[in-house]
């Protein structure tokens, strides 16, 4: 075979490999790798202790809740001392004062330096499960995509009985997930110039956020 030859044949499976690799390419391995790249964002990832009325600390509150609301948003706070997220910072006989402590500060989330709460836990994606064929909708070229996924790790603050108790409400980590351990979660993905992207203004599972937190379980 001559080496003009060759070198045609080198330069056609070169561009063939090109091709397969395309970040444009609607498969497995493109979605999976772009979920998993935003699963890496803090906010998205992380599964978060709950706040109701607390936005930002320090936070000064007064010692006597107004009613049993209050009450138990105090209780949820000392737990939280309890576990070294939090220091009280000043008290008189009125009120006191939380404060994040540096442990509090790394478990600390925020997204445009909106308060989120604790990271309480991580979860990962497991496989993509599945993916609709590229269609056109409204314009744009979409794919819906179906994936699992699993608790990665859990904060050993969080397991600890002050915060068991005192967020009583649904707070069991490991527990929301294998009540559901076949659960499948779907996103809605957009072609793009340069590749897909993951729908704007939507979470991971596919929903149109009202407002930047965690993504629950």
């Amino acid at each position: 075979m001559s080496n003009i030859k060759k070198f045609l044949i080198y330069i056609m499976l070169a561009i063939a490999l090109v091709g397969c690799s395309s970040p444009r390419n609607a498969n497995k391995e493109n979605f999976k790798a772009l979920i998993d790249s935003f699963y890496e964002k803090k906010d998205i990832k992380c599964i978060d202790a709950p706040f109701v009325f607390i936005q930002k600390f320090p936070v000064t509150v007064s010692k006597i809740p107004k009613d049993n609301y209050r009450k138990i948003e105090i209780s949820k706070l000392n737990a939280l001392v309890g576990v070294g997220l939090l220091d009280i910072t000043s008290s008189d006989d009125k009120l006191i004062t939380y404060s994040l402590t540096p442990k509090g500060s790394k478990y600390r989330m925020l997204s445009d330096n909106e308060w989120l709460g604790f990271c309480a836990a991580e979860f990962q994606v497991d496989k993509l499960i599945n993916f609709t064929e590229p269609s056109v909708l409204e314009g744009r070229t979409v794919s819906k995509v179906y994936f699992s996924i699993s608790i990665k790790s859990i904060a050993d603050w969080a397991r600890d009985e002050k915060i068991t108790k005192a967020f009583s409400a649904g707070f069991y980590l490991e527990d929301s997930l294998k009540k559901n351990p076949n659960k499948e979660h779907s996103a809605l993905l957009v072609l793009m110039n340069d590749g897909w992207v993951l729908e704007s203004g939507a979470d991971a599972f596919g929903n149109q956020k009202s407002h930047k937190r965690a993504v629950p379980l």
